[in-house]
């Protein structure tokens, strides 16, 4: 099978030159990057394991 492809949020309303600190609830891995990363490239969202898979995602602005 071959590896999904990523798929990527565009976020909107968020300061360009702040930064954000992301998780997955659930999951120790965080990472930061600025707004205007999150709002031209967007958030990455890791591929759904299985039927009915949700991501809960806390975005904290530091």
């Amino acid at each position: 099978q071959a590896n999904p492809v990523p798929v990527y949020v565009k976020l909107r309303g968020l300061e360009e030159k702040a930064s954000y600190r992301l998780s997955l609830v659930g999951k120790e891995e965080e990472m930061t990057l600025s707004g205007a990363a999150l709002m031209h490239a967007g958030l990455p969202i890791p591929p759904a394991k299985g039927d009915y898979c949700a991501w809960q995602i806390h975005l904290v602005r530091i």
